[in-house]
């Protein structure tokens, strides 16, 4: 489990670790739950888990307060407005790319000077666009670590975002072959676990989350199965 990208948004952590110290962690608790339960089953997660992801946001992001080049607010503050935009915005239309471009284009709206052209818009909208024309890119070591866990467990792919989109990109990765089954909900909170464990017919104990979203999840798994956590930094 790990926490998530964004900057602002890490938690503070008494002991940070590598990327590779983090899969290697993971594979040692696996194989000595192996002993208890042979088969068990991985609830993994996508963006930034499987392949790089907020390193592009976080890029438009900065684009997009260079294009506003705002006259009073510093940078630090253009993403306050901006995070409260998101927030709002992720309960009415989800995730995604199409509501990230609305994120922008309203935080344009309420904080560029009047009046704002379409022409200002049609440039906001090409920052965001910029995401979805990006190459998908592995993170290192992905394909060994799941050619290992799917020999052994039941791996199923479980994350949140706009359905058309997770899916294009799992096409894309060519990993959907390590995964029995693909799952793309709303949101990710601990109804839609219930929910994903009864369909799956889980047994706690032998459930394990792989991902990035560290408060939620380990509130969630905790709640469920009171399960060990392999806890660190991206």
């Amino acid at each position: 489990v790990l926490p998530d990208a964004a900057p602002d948004r890490k938690l503070d952590l008494a002991a940070v670790w590598s990327r590779e110290k983090i899969r290697l962690r993971v594979l040692d608790c696996l194989h000595r739950q192996e002993c208890l339960c042979h088969l068990m089953l991985l609830l993994i997660d996508a963006d930034d888990t499987l392949w790089e992801n907020n390193v592009y946001f976080e890029r438009v992001i900065d684009q997009f307060i260079a294009f506003l080049n705002h006259q009073h607010y510093s940078r630090e503050e253009v993403r306050l407005v901006l995070n409260e935009i998101e927030h709002a915005n992720a309960a009415l239309y989800g995730y995604g790319t199409a509501t990230f471009t609305r994120n922008l284009r309203e935080a344009f709206h309420r904080l560029a000077p009047a009046p704002v052209s379409d022409r200002q818009l049609e440039q906001v909208a090409a920052l965001a666009g910029a995401i979805a024309r990006q190459e998908l890119e592995i993170i290192e070591g992905v394909p060994d670590t799941l050619e290992y866990l799917a020999a052994r467990h039941r791996l199923v792919l479980f994350t949140k975002g706009n359905e058309e989109e997770q899916r294009g990109k799992l096409d894309r990765s060519g990993l959907a072959r390590f995964f029995s089954e693909s799952l793309v909900v709303a949101e990710k909170n601990e109804p839609a676990y219930r929910r994903v464990a009864a369909d799956l017919g889980a047994d706690p104990p032998a459930t394990w989350m792989v991902g990035i979203g560290l408060f939620w999840l380990v509130l969630a798994l905790w709640r469920l199965s009171r399960s060990e956590f392999a806890v660190g930094d991206k």
